[in-house]
């Protein structure tokens, strides 16, 4: 079980580039920028400027991720352009489209709509509704022996209606562009064992609760969402799992905060943990004992990494713990960048469309666990993960990600930084 730890260290090596990448982006040759001549009748056909396979931030040279992740869900997004000018009353519009791939059979959901026949820019856009974009299933990526690596290849098509400005020359017809190719390799599954934390002289489900219990869930759909890991979550007991993030919540237990110095503070006539550099030397030891435990009553299962969770979220006296919010210098979590041990707290989505940062919490605990970012404050510089691209996707919601963030750069600039917001950076 402990090539699974070592092969995930590798993945986060800080190298040329962040070796935990998973998109790749293709120019199409002999699209070079250039003044556009007007459309003739031959000429008004879309054109495929640019094709895009992502796992999360796509984009050319070094603002795109360089390696993909075999048995991912992955988007697939085709840049079109029309390459002549309009006259008149000629148009191209975009009526349906339809991906094969080489590597699997199942259906590839095309989830752009077409509805209002959206007319081909003249250049690429970041958010043209005339582009089409799919999403692959991991089960079409899973070609071969399992942790092998292979080559898929694209084929798609697609539907236009067009005019020439003439009575005779309008019609609706299909074209298929040249295939594009991408590699995919073979990842490792990353094995989590969550520990509640809280006082445990209190009512457990004070400390840990149902609502703390779907964060939890919530926070390792991110987690498999970010790293660059088989899609899926299972339970870290299933040994037979193919899924990339395998964990469990060990609800039979409490790491009793209470019981480190000054680990609790009052503000506002309200007393409760307060995550701090003084403390984590305390928790990081607890922590790392709990983790040995576990692996030594459980060696056909292994964890590689433990995560303690501060909850209490919709409890009657509500979460255990202050954090960034309350501006009083405690922490939203923290982690070793020597060893297994981090901890996030529990944050619950706020309304209106405030969603957790628990699981952007967790990637980046955990990442710091496998020494990821070698700077100074074990920080990234960089707010966005795409490097101002533009090309950075949420593939779980398959959107567009418009203000993205680095996850290892807790920074509100642009957007909030949540789980929906914050991906690895190219």
């Amino acid at each position: 079980m402990g090539n699974g730890v070592d092969a995930m260290r590798r993945r986060f090596d800080f190298l040329a580039v962040v070796v935990f990448v998973v998109s790749l982006t293709t120019v199409v040759p002999g699209n070079v920028a250039h003044a556009a001549a007007d459309c003739t009748s031959a000429s008004l056909q879309p054109t495929l400027a640019e094709s895009m396979v992502s796992q999360g931030v796509g984009g050319t040279g070094t603002a795109a991720y360089v390696r993909l992740t075999r048995g991912e869900d992955t988007l697939v997004k085709l840049f079109l352009t029309l390459p002549c000018t309009v006259t008149g009353s000629q148009y191209v519009r975009i009526t349906n489209a339809s991906l094969q791939v080489s590597s699997g059979a199942a259906a590839n959901a095309l989830f752009t709509s077409f509805a209002t026949t959206p007319a081909l820019p003249a250049t690429i856009q970041p958010e043209s509704p005339a582009d089409p974009v799919f999403v692959v299933p991991a089960v079409n990526l899973r070609l071969g022996a399992a942790g092998s690596s292979f080559t898929a290849t694209f084929t798609a098509t697609v539907t236009y209606n067009f005019s020439d400005g003439t009575t005779g020359g309008t019609g609706t017809t299909t074209k298929t562009f040249p295939d594009f190719s991408k590699s995919f390799d073979a990842a490792n599954a990353l094995r989590v064992y969550v520990v509640p934390m809280g006082d445990r002289s209190q009512p457990y489900i004070t400390q840990y609760t149902a609502v703390d219990q779907t964060i939890v869930q919530n926070a390792m759909q991110t987690l498999s969402r970010i790293y660059p890991t088989s899609a899926g979550l299972a339970e870290l007991s299933d040994t037979a799992a193919t899924t990339g993030v395998r964990y469990i919540v060990d609800t039979a237990t409490m790491l009793d905060l209470k019981s480190i110095s000054n680990a609790y503070v009052s503000s506002g006539g309200v007393t409760k943990f307060c995550g701090t550099s003084t403390t984590f030397s305390a928790i990081k030891g607890l922590l790392a004992q709990y983790l040995l435990t576990y692996n030594k009553a459980n060696r056909t299962r292994t964890a590689d990494r433990v995560v303690g969770v501060v909850g209490g979220n919709g409890s009657p006296s509500g979460p255990i713990s202050f954090g960034t919010e309350n501006n009083n210098g405690c922490a939203d979590g923290m982690a070793s960048v020597s060893s297994a041990e981090s901890w996030i707290r529990l944050v619950a989505d706020q309304l209106p469309a405030q969603p957790s940062r628990s699981g952007a919490l967790a990637a980046m605990e955990v990442a710091h666990t496998f020494g990821l970012e070698q700077t100074a404050s074990y920080h990234s510089p960089s707010v966005e993960a795409d490097a101002n691209t533009d090309r950075s996707y949420n593939a779980s919601s398959r959107s567009r990600i418009p203000a993205d963030h680095s996850v290892m750069n807790f920074n509100n600039t642009g957007s909030l930084w949540n789980n929906d917001t914050t991906l690895l950076e190219a």
